[in-house]
């Protein structure tokens, strides 16, 4: 439907990006400025790293029940920190995203869902990261993400008009969208830029046919620029 032609240089991208949303990148590589420190902390050569994410990839039936019974094995990182690590992951997703940059550069509903649709771009930047760190990251990404559900319960709860059963169903809505956020945003990094910009569309547009081509391919460089730091 669109199509998109990758920029030749990154350094770039901010300056072509509108003011108001660069911003939001610049306050984004904050996020990705701690997360490189926390990688230079695990960091391992390049043939580790790969043995490892086979590992967890490919894990056997007991060792699942093993990983689901907290039987990690041995951990570079003390549980308890990446536990706390993931929280404060999760709080540079929502604390340091400037939602209302977003609402009015891409002229998306000023919303509770448009609200979780970009979070969860900006966590999947995070699990793209953390995805390179073995079981290290893979403990990471389920504290990240147990954050998220804790805090979007939480969220909900303030709706104080919406019935038990409403709010029930609005966190299978979420977890639907969670999932298929994961799996379009792997698909489109997999892919060329137009994939990119067709699993943007989806998600974070919602298909929306009168949406701005424009605001796609801003979108499509913002991911770029987070994905290269």
């Amino acid at each position: 439907m669109f199509r998109i032609i990758r920029p030749r240089t990154i350094k770039t991208l901010g300056e072509r990006c509108l003011p108001s949303l660069s911003s939001s990148m610049s306050t984004t590589s904050a996020l990705y400025t701690w997360m490189k420190a926390l990688d230079q902390c695990l960091m391992l050569p390049l043939a580790a790293q790969q043995r490892c994410q086979h590992t967890i990839a490919n894990m056997s039936t007991l060792e699942k029940m093993k990983w689901d019974l907290g039987l990690y094995g041995k951990l570079r990182i003390p549980k308890h920190q990446l536990l706390v690590s993931g929280f404060k992951l999760y709080v540079c997703c929502t604390d340091l995203i400037n939602f209302s940059d977003f609402v009015k550069e891409l002229n998306i509903p000023d919303s509770f869902n448009s609200w979780f649709l970009v979070l969860q771009l900006h966590l999947w930047l995070v699990h793209v990261k953390l995805s390179q760190m073995g079981k290290e990251g893979l403990l990471l990404t389920q504290n990240l993400y147990k954050s998220m559900w804790m805090d979007v319960e939480r969220r909900l709860n303030t709706f104080q008009e919406l019935r038990s059963s409403e709010k029930m169903a609005a966190m299978k809505d979420y977890h639907s969208i969670m999932c298929s956020s994961i799996l379009y945003y792997d698909e489109g990094l997999l892919g060329n830029d137009t994939q990119l910009a067709n699993s943007l569309w989806v998600q974070l547009f919602t298909m929306n046919e009168n949406v701005d081509a424009r605001h796609i391919e801003l979108m499509v460089e913002y991911v770029i620029k987070q994905l290269s730091i």
